[in-house]
């Protein structure tokens, strides 16, 4: 970890994002006391918390793993950490209904946990880690081990309900999507380093380097140098004498730079002239994506992936298709430098 600063605000969820070992769930345990900082501080309400134990800090936290006690019921389980804590039992009675009925369980409070669907055990680790009433809530790959469907229903009731609450929260995925879905900032991590923090719609459409472009969706990287600048439009020379245009502030002419252009702002022409917005290609191969279609195009700069809408096509196009790609400048991101080493 070297220099990570980090600062949420009240009722907010900030979703700490990157790949395996990249930091983040050391990060996530460092703040619930589970390891111990080798510098810095780590603050909750504005008080250092370090040196406190884990159960001492009131923080609530929801693992991939449900950790649910099997012979217990569903209320005896939520109701588990406040019998530890010696709550009063009218008192734990009491938050154990308040917690599952913020979940939608208060039905199933004499159940047991093999009575319930994976998606209503994770509901019950979510009233377990709520009813607490934390003044955080720390989430670790909650929905990872449910499948597709269940997880994006669970995604959505977890935001509405953190929502509700005003709960700030800490959450971390590795799932680009999950935390685009969730989170109202996004903190991007590699190698023990924050890449770039900020709201998902600033680090999906304005990443900060070409790796947090390539983590935060499949990005068509095209590496060249600066041929000029004017008008707020800079100018890529390509290999194969391409010359392509994206938005940006000036940037020094010759100096390596990248267009990162994502697949769904490509679009599928059968033929364009020669623009500073087109790319000649041959269609390669078209994949059937549901509602979408993954086009790969083999151009002059390597193949690159447009996704387009299938209701705006006629049919599919056919492998060794000629056709062009086009786009808008502003939905090209240059990236100034060279590239990143591995």
């Amino acid at each position: 970890m070297r220099g990570v600063d980090l600062d949420v605000q009240p009722g907010e969820m900030l979703a700490l994002l990157g790949p395996s070992g990249c930091g983040k769930t050391t990060t996530l345990r460092m703040v619930a006391g589970l390891i111990e900082p080798s510098g810095g501080d780590v603050l909750i309400g504005g008080a250092s918390v370090l040196g406190l134990p884990a159960h001492r800090r009131n923080l609530g936290m929801l693992f991939q793993s449900y950790g649910l006690f099997p012979h217990l019921t569903v209320a005896r389980n939520v109701a588990f950490g406040l019998e530890m804590r010696r709550i009063r039992k009218s008192e734990a009675a009491t938050r154990v209904t308040e917690a599952l009925k913020l979940v939608r369980l208060d039905a199933f409070a004499d159940r047991m946990p093999a009575q319930l669907s994976g998606g209503q055990q994770q509901r019950v680790a979510l009233a377990r880690a709520l009813v607490y009433r934390p003044r955080v809530l720390l989430l670790d790959e909650p929905f990872g081990a449910l499948d597709r469907k269940l997880r994006e229903e669970m995604q959505v009731e977890l935001r509405l309900l953190v929502r509700r609450l005003g709960l700030t929260t800490l959450m971390v995925t590795h799932d680009q999507e999950e935390a685009l879905t969730l989170a109202d900032r996004l903190a991007v991590m590699e190698r023990g380093v924050l890449m770039q923090v900020g709201t998902g719609t600033e680090v999906y459409d304005r990443p900060a380097s070409r790796f947090v472009a390539d983590f935060m969706g499949v990005a068509n990287m095209l590496e060249g140098r600066i041929a000029g600048c004017a008008e707020g439009i800079a100018l890529l020379d390509l290999p194969g004498g391409l010359r392509l245009a994206a938005t940006h502030p000036p940037i020094a002419t010759g100096s390596q730079a990248a267009i990162a252009i994502r697949p769904e702002a490509l679009s599928l022409l059968p033929s364009a002239e020669a623009s500073p917005t087109t790319i000649p290609g041959t269609v390669e191969q078209a994949i059937f994506k549901g509602q979408g279609l993954d086009v790969w195009v083999g151009t002059p700069v390597g193949r690159l992936l447009a996704r387009l809408d299938r209701a705006a096509l006629a049919e599919p196009p056919a492998p060794g298709t000629p056709c062009a790609l086009r786009y808008t400048p502003a939905r090209a991101i240059l990236l100034p430098g060279p590239p990143e080493s591995p």
